[in-house]
């Protein structure tokens, strides 16, 4: 990345987008605090987390923002409940109050009724919206999500992302996604296109 000088509004549904190696994940992780800037500042509700140590930025990561990875990275060998309680667990919340605020979550994701199935019991979409209700147990501030429709089909996508819509308007939660896929970019209010690791336009949606 150069130069990047970038706001992003609370609330908002923004995208980034650019070509393979142009920088998105990149952006995504230093807005998350899972890669440390060589140089400048990085606030994150009011929090310049450049300056956190890395406990109190472990910590921030935890209570503020919610992830949704590209490789969906859900564990194979427990439940979608048990896999949306992790943040929670690591919390420090009590086993009964997690496992309600996961159900909710996965509620939320219509998927209440597959709660007790495991990954490989879930379809792509499925999976991918176990890991949206996971990046919003913790009632997260900001959900980062990196090319979340990458290995469902276009109508999945569009579900999913009818599905981020939603939560943005009941929760207020903001949404800043990694994406070069048109359907994505179709539901975002802004779009800040990036290209060798630099921004080279933002358009917001008409």
């Amino acid at each position: 990345l150069s130069n990047i000088s970038l706001d992003i509004y609370r609330g908002e549904i923004a995208c980034i987008v650019g070509p393979s190696g142009s920088g998105k994940t990149t952006l995504l992780n230093i807005i998350g605090g899972i890669d440390r800037p060589d140089s400048g500042a990085v606030v994150v509700d009011g929090v310049d987390i450049t300056k956190l140590s890395e406990s109190k930025l472990a910590e921030f990561r935890l209570r503020r923002i919610g992830f949704v990875f590209q490789a969906i990275n859900l564990i194979p060998a427990l439940t979608a409940v048990e896999n949306v309680e992790l943040p929670l667990a690591l919390l420090g919340v009590s086993s009964r109050e997690r496992r309600e605020r996961a159900l909710e979550a996965l509620r939320m994701v219509g998927l209440e009724d597959v709660a007790y199935r495991k990954p490989d019991e879930l379809s792509g979409g499925q999976q991918q919206r176990v890991a949206i209700a996971r990046a919003l147990v913790t009632k997260p501030s900001i959900v980062l999500m990196d090319e979340p429709t990458a290995h469902i089909d276009s109508e999945t996508g569009s579900a999913l992302m009818k599905l981020v819509e939603r939560l943005n308007k009941e929760l207020g939660q903001t949404f800043i996604i990694a994406t070069h896929d048109p359907i994505v970019v179709d539901y975002c209010e802004r779009s800040i296109r990036i290209r060798d690791g630099r921004i080279v336009s933002i358009e917001r949606k008409q």
